[in-house]
């Protein structure tokens, strides 16, 4: 076979999400989006007497609104890259109506039986409630917006105008106290969300006709919402581990915190923000085009030589990659942590906690090369190695988190670093290998693997190589 002349072969070979333009990136965009807001709330409301209730009740609201949108977002992700060309506009329609009835209605209850139990005045406790609800439909329609080619583009000015209300709202909160803060934030962020609403249906035209198609192919592939918990419940555990130790105090009877603990990890998540642009503006693209033409070559049976040349072309940018985002996390890291005292000091943070932030800084950094290999592993359909990692977290930041509520308050940031450092030392050595070995593994899986034949020659995978040709 002449290496312009390529047969199909193997035409099993499931590659459908190489053929969307949905970025398998975008659960982990929005993930850091949440967490970088909680940083910057912690710059505008340090913890004190005056702030710390509305600081923790907003720490609450926004990592509640991730925690029961979340499980959905990569099991969406894969059921867009999968279905999104064979969809009819009633189909998106149906589907969308179907996630905002379910995720509206988590959020009723979410909210209301947590609130319930809440001292604070009923005024209060209801402003909260609307703002979980508004925060947690925006999440998904930011999501249902990555079928948008200017996906970035809004996520970036979403994210901006959050900081803006935010920034309104404390200015608010100097003169109409902790209940102008969170009514002015549902103000803000209940335009915002309607301005997601016209831009969603904009681009499918809602029919308000309901459909169940989404909860069909969840049944089929329960993989991916099982997967998305795993990873919450992972970047949870430490909170609620911290929370449920001595260290805490409760505002309102229902609001747990240790401000020393969710302070300096929010506020480390935004060291972040560089290598998560560098990723999602200049990486995915590339690594995703590269993927589907490596795997292009072996769905069309090409020789032996077009295929490894793929590869290398493929290795060699997620090195390049890697160790770009490296070093600008690196970089990041070590400003920052010169100049933390600094920061502390400008912002009139604790400097006791300075100790905690540093530590928490190289924790977030394991953590962004973490969730970059597990973003190629995903584009390359590991689940295996995905769901072992996964886990691997979340056991791991229990355990770790548990001992480091034991120890002295200063070391309670330690259980998180650790915890990062060892799940990414693991997904290195899984990286190295399924890279090292890729067309292997690749040619290996059915439904390919019985069409090997016993012809001495070189062996790729279940292929034979003679004469520089598989046979």
């Amino acid at each position: 076979m002449s290496d312009h002349k390529l047969q199909p072969h193997a035409m099993d070979l499931k590659t459908e999400h190489f053929n969307s333009r949905v970025s398998s990136y975008n659960p982990w965009l929005i993930i850091f989006m949440c967490y970088s807001f909680l940083g910057i709330i912690c710059f505008l409301l340090p913890d004190d007497i005056t702030h710390g209730f509305t600081r923790i009740t907003l720490f609450y609201a926004l990592l509640g609104s991730l925690f029961i949108t979340a499980p959905f977002y990569f099991v969406f992700i894969r059921f867009l890259n999968e279905k999104l060309k064979i969809l009819s506009n009633v189909d998106r329609s149906g589907i969308f109506l179907i996630l905002i009835i379910s995720i509206f209605t988590l959020a009723v209850i979410g909210a209301v039986v947590f609130m319930f139990f809440s001292d604070a005045s009923v005024v209060f406790n209801l402003s909260v409630i609307i703002l979980f609800i508004l925060l947690s439909l925006n999440w998904l329609l930011l999501l249902f917006l990555s079928i948008s080619r200017q996906f970035l583009l809004i996520a970036a000015c979403y994210f901006i105008a959050i900081i803006g209300i935010l920034l309104v709202g404390t200015g608010v909160e100097l003169f109409a106290g902790e209940i102008g803060l969170i009514n002015v934030l549902n103000l803000g962020i209940g335009a915002v969300f309607f301005i997601l609403w016209y831009l969603v249906s904009e681009k499918i035209k809602i029919t308000y006709t309901v459909k169940l198609d989404f909860f069909s192919f969840v049944k089929q592939k329960p993989y991916y919402l099982i997967f998305g918990l795993i990873v919450i419940l992972g970047i949870f555990i430490d909170k609620i581990v911290i929370w449920s130790s001595d260290l805490s105090k409760i505002y309102a009877h229902v609001f747990v915190s240790f401000s020393a603990y969710e302070t300096s990890v929010a506020m480390a998540f935004l060291t972040a923000i560089p290598p998560v642009i560098y990723f999602v503006l200049n990486v995915e693209k590339r690594i995703h085009v590269k993927s589907k033409k490596l795997y292009e070559s072996i769905n069309l049976g090409s020789q032996l030589n077009i295929i490894e040349n793929n590869q290398r072309e493929l290795t060699e940018y997620i090195l390049k990659a890697f160790f770009n985002i490296l070093k600008i996390q690196v970089t990041t890291v070590f400003s920052v942590n010169y100049l933390a005292t600094q920061i502390f000091s400008l912002f009139k943070l604790p400097l006791e906690n300075v100790i905690l932030f540093r530590t928490a800084l190289w924790g977030v950094a394991c953590f962004v090369l973490f969730s970059f290999i597990v973003t190629i592993l995903l584009n390359w359909d590991f689940k295996g190695s995905v769901l072992f990692l996964s886990l691997l977290f979340l056991v791991i930041n229990m355990i770790t988190s548990y001992i480091a509520s034991h120890l002295d308050q200063r070391y309670t940031t330690y259980g998180f670093s650790f915890t990062c450092l060892i799940v990414l030392l693991a997904a290195l050595i899984i990286l190295v290998y399924t890279i090292k070995n890729l067309i292997y593994i690749v040619f290996k899986n059915p439904p390919i693997a019985y069409k090997a034949k016993i012809i001495k020659g070189k062996r790729i995978g279940n292929y034979l190589i003679k004469n520089g040709k598989r046979v």
